[in-house]
């Protein structure tokens, strides 16, 4: 993936997890770096457990955003490729049982 794609992506879950964490909405930056470096210092702003929340909430709208370009069964398969097989839990066995 480009960098250009992975900021629109980035900039796309930020702004859908503003909707529940209306502190984390996305600012202009210059670069995809630039946008992480802002959100980790937003992130180390709130508590644990708000960072922690928002941080669920960012990774879960990702996913939901990749598969609802790619698919499913390739968001899974590129998940399980990086984290390895028991890394979805309960909803990867889900996954791989409807297949």
């Amino acid at each position: 993936m480009s960098d250009d794609g992975f900021s629109y992506l980035l900039e796309r879950t930020l702004f859908l997890t503003a909707q529940s964490f209306q502190w984390i909405k996305a600012e202009s930056a210059s670069s995809t770096e630039a946008g992480l470096d802002n959100l980790r210092a937003k992130l180390a702003t709130r508590t644990h457990e708000e960072a922690l929340a928002a941080s669920v909430c960012l990774l879960a709208s990702f996913i939901d955003l990749v598969a609802s370009l790619i698919g499913d069964s390739l968001t899974v398969g590129i998940l399980r490729a990086a984290w390895g097989d028991d890394a979805l839990g309960a909803w990867g066995e889900d996954f791989k049982h409807e297949q």
